[in-house]
């Protein structure tokens, strides 16, 4: 049985990873920092490991020993944009030291979770992207975060190259769905913590509905109020996709390669239209022109060589229905 290193494995993406990997009956080892955060993984079958970003050899000594490294983690105090060296020593610093250890170890697969701010779609400003984007378009992040993605992404394909060690890149966008698997009423978009104590649910949903995707518009649509619509698409990864797409890494992918894991392309008008039906909505509709250059990025890539299958709707259908339950009890 293959043993693999979760890092990150008590935040919103590793704690379906681990699940993921152990229902399909892999051993994990599961990185957190504390004690405390170790707490999120209790009564599940998993080796507890404490290492951190920040401690480079407590993340050498999580890398021994294993088969197999999913490595989601990364430090948000690295993503403030006015201490970049920080977020390089943290993030890019922290995986650079993992990489190393693992291709010393002789580790057989490592899957790092990048982000499509890697490429550079989140507001371009000088280099405007030629959509749809694919795993092969030029990357040209403009903000701190991208940067640092795009620099692991291509320190992962120079271990492949330069040493032969099985890199594999996820690429995602947006990642949303329920915080925590047993806790369909804590819905997390986009950067995922629960509620904290003494802080109003209401307020907190609020301040973490990530672009105002979900809460916003659901909350408008149940008082009955009228809701303009954007023009063009988005697109977002849900969490259990992104889990399946790590462990599919592992078991299909070779090595040296870049996956963008995302859901299919979703129009603004279909969403909203959605929200507005799974609420019984009277709301107003107005309709906002198309952009001249929408946002798209291709998953027929992970489709093919991956064989994963996308949740479609279901996923969406099911943080409305979780938004309407919040905002209703």
């Amino acid at each position: 049985m293959s043993k693999v290193l979760v890092t990150g494995a008590s935040g919103f993406e590793g704690h379906y990873v681990v699940h993921d990997l152990l229902n399909h009956g892999y051993e994990v080892r599961a990185m957190v920092r504390s004690p405390q955060r170790a707490t999120e993984l209790d009564g599940l079958d998993v080796e507890i490991v404490y290492a951190d970003l920040a401690d480079y050899d407590s993340l050498r000594n999580a890398v021994c020993g294993v088969d197999h490294v999913v490595h989601p983690a990364y430090s948000a105090h690295g993503r403030v944009a006015d201490d970049p060296l920080q977020e390089f020593m943290l993030n890019e610093g922290g995986s650079l030291v993992m990489l190393e250890e693992a291709r010393k170890q002789g580790v057989e697969k490592f899957v790092f979770t990048s982000s499509g701010a890697s490429v550079g779609y989140r507001s371009p400003t000088k280099w405007i992207p030629t959509y749809p984007i694919t795993e092969t378009s030029p990357c040209f992040p403009t903000d701190i975060y991208g940067a640092g993605k795009a620099g692991v992404e291509k320190w992962c394909l120079a271990y492949y190259h330069e040493y032969g060690v099985q890199t594999v890149t996820l690429r995602t966008m947006w990642v949303y769905g329920t915080y925590r698997i047993d806790t369909p009423e804590l819905i997390a978009l986009g950067s995922a913590t629960k509620c904290p104590d003494g802080m109003e649910r209401l307020d907190f949903i609020r301040g973490h509905d990530f672009s105002g995707t979900f809460f916003r518009y659901t909350e408008k649509a149940l008082a009955g109020e009228p809701i303009t619509v954007p023009g063009g698409c988005f697109q977002m990864t849900h969490v259990r996709n992104l889990a399946t797409a790590n462990r599919l890494a592992i078991e299909r992918s070779e090595g040296g390669e870049v996956y963008s894991v995302n859901d299919d392309l979703m129009s603004w008008k279909w969403f909203i239209e959605r929200v507005v039906e799974l609420t019984g909505s009277s709301s107003s509709l107005t309709f906002e022109p198309e952009p001249e250059n929408a946002v798209h990025i291709s998953n027929d890539r992970i489709k093919e060589k991956l064989g994963i299958e996308f949740s479609g709707t279901a996923g969406i259908d099911a943080c409305i229905n979780g938004c309407i339950k919040v905002l209703t009890n």
